[in-house]
């Protein structure tokens, strides 16, 4: 039993001593070669990268030149049908609001709604907590808090903000 065991240790050694075949050679070289492609289109995608990059970069700069160069003011003479359009127009008084509508300046931070009308809705805020008929210090007043919105009222005029 031991003479084929070292026949078959002798037969592995002749077989690892020989030049490799030509299909191993093939493979080898062909895993190569598909590596080195790889690598061109590394540099290659990479080189089309930088390439964006620079004409992005470029075409920046051009408009901005372009722009600064064309900032100097155009004068342009109206025709008479402008002119007398705006004859009538200036002839019109326009209206100001009496009192513009100050922004509710409010951090909603969250907002418990139990029901509809229920007395434990409330709207939780940076200034503290609000309940349904309270009011902000500006005069805005909270009058009804649903899932979607906490509508607002103040002198008339109605404000609702959404609610997440």
């Amino acid at each position: 039993m031991s003479y084929l065991l070292k026949a078959l240790q002798k037969a592995d050694r002749e077989r690892q001593r020989t030049a490799p075949s030509t299909e191993q050679f093939l493979h080898d070289h062909s895993t190569t070669a598909e590596r080195h492609a790889h690598g061109w289109r590394r540099v290659s995608v990479c080189a089309l990268v930088i390439v964006a990059l620079a004409a992005l970069v470029v075409s920046y700069r051009w408009l901005t030149a372009s722009t600064a160069a064309t900032g100097a003011p155009v004068v342009v003479s109206p025709s008479s049908a402008v002119v007398a359009a705006r004859a009538s127009s200036a002839a019109l008084p326009v209206q100001q609001p009496a009192e513009p509508m100050p922004a509710l300046e409010l951090t909603i931070t969250g907002h418990l709604f139990v029901a509809s009308g229920h007395s434990a809705n409330k709207l939780l805020t940076a200034q503290g907590v609000l309940r349904v008929g309270e009011q902000l210090p500006n005069g805005w007043q909270l009058v009804d808090l649903d899932q979607r919105a906490a509508h607002f009222r103040r002198a008339g005029q109605a404000l609702s903000v959404p609610l997440r």
